[in-house]
């Protein structure tokens, strides 16, 4: 993949905006989110990780689209009570709805 390949995620928050407590992995509801690709590029997970107390939720899905993203991070927000505070991902284009999750959660994205 060429640099020219590489879509820009509009609106993107750099990591260096994040506040310090992030770092300190004790707070509750700061959680890292990430996709897994697996053997081939057939079979895709989104996992989404408390820093904290290391909680996962993993979602199988057919492809890593961003608006494949976004619904299966749905599908984890209404199947649990968890307080997103803050996500944390990769520059990753499949999280280009990143505003999307921002206004379900009202998290720092």
């Amino acid at each position: 993949m060429t640099i020219s390949d590489k879509a820009k995620i509009n609106n993107r928050v750099g990591i260096e905006k994040r506040s310090d407590i992030e770092d300190y992995k004790t707070q509750f509801g700061l959680f890292e989110i990430d996709t897994v690709v697996g053997t081939g590029n057939k079979y895709f997970l989104l996992t989404v990780v408390d820093k904290a107390n290391i909680l996962r939720c993993i979602r199988k899905m057919p492809n890593k689209q961003a608006d494949i993203v976004v619904e299966m991070f749905i599908n984890i927000v209404n199947s649990t009570f968890h307080n997103f505070k803050t996500l944390t991902s990769d520059k990753g284009t499949e999280f280009a709805g990143h505003e999307e999750v921002t206004e379900i959660t009202d998290a720092d994205f």
